[in-house]
């Protein structure tokens, strides 16, 4: 609707905003070194003494990531309101987790996910073979969790994304490692204040410039970015109303039973109706978060509908559309760019904390806390070895930021490296809570067969699946004195509209690509359920076949309730004898005693 609008780079004034909080959130982290993490219980449980508000604030902060903030607006932005569909399954997801899964691992007061695992199948090996791949999902979730942020600074500042990556990461590697999760919660409560302050400021100022909501509705609608109402059931359809509910419905049930990250701090609370109260609070945030974040994505669309930035190559991902917006119509407000890229800042150091925070607890719990050396070692030296295993992972981290740098469209490429091992996860843990018959030998059978399974997938979608096509990007209504214009007549022709000879949302033909196409070309919205599935199927069947779970030695309360009362061990069946025995005695009378002689 307007013409192209560019400001170059940051003022002092926005420097000195961003750079406010991060030494805010580093001085946080060393309030609480200085107070002192005498245990390593301390250090990584917060010694079990948080109160709701803060936990919840510090799980909203943990899942609406750079990338949840980017993604969403670039995904409205190129593809529409279809993802936001999601939010539903979210809703519902978080639901079941509290009213379900969490009950029962709250009341087993685990320190490790992973404890869980070896009380439901006793089996050593399983809960090390799950640590692992754990372990190895968090980190590619760190490594893109860091990187995101990073376009929007490479952006608006002469500062390469290579340096922003280390910059970022030492940063939030130094007050994670020293703090411990105390913390690495205040920081996050903090950190969720920043973030909502700039959603509301762009999202506010996207709808004032887009002409109020009632014409950004009318401008998406024009141009196809609120065609919502889509039902097909198709794998190879990219995002429809069954497919992002199904996803989200799944992923969060997941990261709010199973993610270690929630086990501590639901651990955390006294209880059980502070745990659920701290579910309630948070899945209020996140849902209001993602919504404005799609009513963004529309205002933005609005704004530059007729002389789009990416078709006119001034922004090369979608994702970046956010942050170009933010300084090219706002720039002229001091510290207001500076308070954006402070809240994306925000979205990954809380995020990244939360998770770092969490893989050395896990690993400390399932490992280094058997072997004799740590058994017999003082609580000083305990502690020092989490904060050591801290920082290491954070140097893990930045190295895989560095790698999924050159990976395009954020949402798509996290749920597609995550759902390699983040579905066989999810079978693994409902099989547990869900199929009493099924044994340790089952589930390893069924964890190995999806991951190598989801592989081979995840693999093939990155080198042969499809891109996912862009709805139509005008640049019609540029004018050729805009700002940072300069295509030709000619070129603004030839480049009005993207390729769009498949329908929206649909992938290419599979019959002319890769001989599996049909494979690799799925929805990668559909993995984390193929990857639980196929974990299940092989995993039952393999129960089945190597004599099911010794109910006797089963653990009840790892069951759902409901299950509890079909899987109690049956009494062994009587012999001849002892049947014969019981007979008799029932009919053994007992002759009654005298009756008392009373005198006078």
């Amino acid at each position: 609707m307007e013409d192209i609008v560019t400001t170059p780079t940051f003022s002092p004034m926005d420097y000195f905003v961003f750079s406010v909080m991060i030494v805010a959130s580093l001085g946080i982290g060393v309030y609480h070194c200085m107070r002192g993490n005498r245990t390593t219980d301390d250090f990584l449980l917060a010694g079990r003494s948080m109160t709701p508000v803060p936990i919840a604030l510090s799980l909203t902060a943990t899942f609406i990531s750079s990338i949840s903030i980017l993604g969403n607006v670039g995904e409205v932005y190129g593809h529409g309101i279809q993802f936001m569909w999601g939010i539903i399954g979210s809703i519902f997801g978080v639901v079941l987790a509290a009213q379900v899964f969490a009950p029962i691992i709250y009341n087993m007061k685990l320190a490790s996910i992973n404890e869980y695992l070896e009380r439901r199948f006793r089996s050593q090996l399983l809960k090390k073979t799950v640590m692992v791949t754990s372990a190895a999902t968090n980190l590619l979730y760190l490594g893109l969790c860091l990187y995101a942020p990073t376009l929007a600074l490479e952006s608006v500042t002469p500062i390469k994304s290579s340096t922003y990556i280390v910059m970022l990461g030492m940063v939030v590697t130094i007050y994670s490692s020293f703090g411990g999760m105390k913390a690495v919660v205040w920081t996050d409560a903090f950190q969720t204040f920043v973030i909502i302050l700039g959603v509301i400021i762009a999202t506010t100022a996207a709808i004032i410039l887009g002409g109020g909501l009632g014409e950004v509705w009318t401008v998406a609608s024009k141009y196809g970015r609120t065609q919502a109402l889509d039902f097909r059931v198709g794998l190879h359809v990219r995002h429809t109303v069954i497919n992002t509910v199904l996803m989200n419905f799944l992923n969060y049930t997941s990261h709010y039973s199973f993610a270690q990250s929630t086990v501590q701090r639901l651990g955390a609370m006294s209880s059980l109706r502070k745990a659920k109260l701290v579910l309630y609070l948070n899945i209020t945030g996140i849902a209001a978060l993602l919504s404005l974040l799609n009513v963004c994505g529309l205002a933005i669309f609005t704004v530059y509908a007729g002389c789009d930035p990416i078709t006119l190559g001034l922004v090369s991902k979608k994702d970046q559309m956010l942050p170009y917006f933010v300084i090219g119509y706002l720039g002229f407000l001091k510290g207001v760019p500076g308070l954006f890229v402070a809240c994306l800042i925000s979205g990954t150091m809380s995020s990244i904390s939360s998770v770092l925070n969490s893989i050395p607890t896990m690993l400390w719990n399932d490992f280094m806390s058997e072997l004799p050396y740590f058994q017999r070692a003082s609580e000083h030296v305990k502690t020092i070895a989490t904060k050591l295993l801290t920082f290491s992972m954070g140097v893990m981290m930045i190295g895989l930021a560095f790698m999924v740098s050159r990976m395009e469209g954020l949402i798509q490429a996290t749920a597609t490296l995550l759902s390699v091992l983040h579905g066989p996860t999810i079978g693994v843990f409902l099989l547990g809570f869900c199929v009493p018959f099924c044994n340790s030998k089952g589930v390893m059978a069924g964890l190995l067969s999806s991951v190598v399974f989801m592989t081979w997938l995840g693999v093939g979608m990155q080198l042969h699946g499809a891109k996912p096509e862009l709805l139509p990007l005008h640049i019609s209504h540029c004018s050729p004195d805009s700002s940072g214009f300069n295509a030709s007549t000619s070129a603004m022709s030839s480049l009005s509209f993207l390729p769009t000879e498949a329908a929206p949302g649909v992938l290419d033909d599979p019959t002319t690509e890769h001989p599996l196409f049909g494979f690799y070309g799925i929805s990668y919205t559909y993995l984390s359920t193929v990857g639980a599935s196929v974990c299940i199927i092989v995993a039952s069947i393999v129960s089945l076949a190597t004599g099911q779970e010794n109910y006797a030695e089963l653990d009840e309360e790892c069951l759902l309730p409901f299950l509890r009362k079909y899987c109690s061990p049956k009494p062994p069946p009587q012999s001849a004898e002892q049947t014969a025995f019981l007979e008799s005695s029932t009919a053994i009378t007992v002759e009654k005693p005298p009756a008392h002689v009373h005198h006078k």
